[in-house]
């Protein structure tokens, strides 16, 4: 059932032969802001105004120093090298494999096929 013939007064108000559409040019131009509005927040996002700012940056203080020719290990080495140590003999290397011997060509026949 349609809207004009649900409430009294409605369809007196149509035209004979005008369309619902031809009397709501205000409600299509509505509608038609509305879904730009609503395409434009969904392609350029919500705006955040109550987004903390970032955090700044701390000046870092730093001590610049000169390099002596010799420097000097503020912690002793805990591992002393021993004074007459044998070194460690070279472990061998993995051992080349063999080469298979290549195939020998078959000798040629001087008869050919039978054909």
């Amino acid at each position: 059932m349609s809207m004009a013939a649900t409430r009294p007064g409605l369809a007196d108000d149509l035209a004979p032969g005008s369309a619902l559409s031809d009397r709501m040019p205000g409600g299509i131009a509505l509608s038609a802001v509305l879904h730009v509005g609503l395409l434009t927040v969904i392609v350029l996002g919500l705006p955040n105004f109550f987004r903390p700012p970032p955090p700044q940056e701390a000046p870092i203080a730093v001590d610049l120093v000169t390099i002596a020719p010799e420097t000097r290990a503020t912690h002793p080495n805990p591992h002393h090298p021993v004074p007459h140590a044998k070194p460690i003999p070279p472990s061998p290397g993995p051992v080349a494999p063999v080469p298979p011997p290549k195939p020998v060509p078959p000798e040629a026949s001087a008869a050919p096929p039978p054909s």
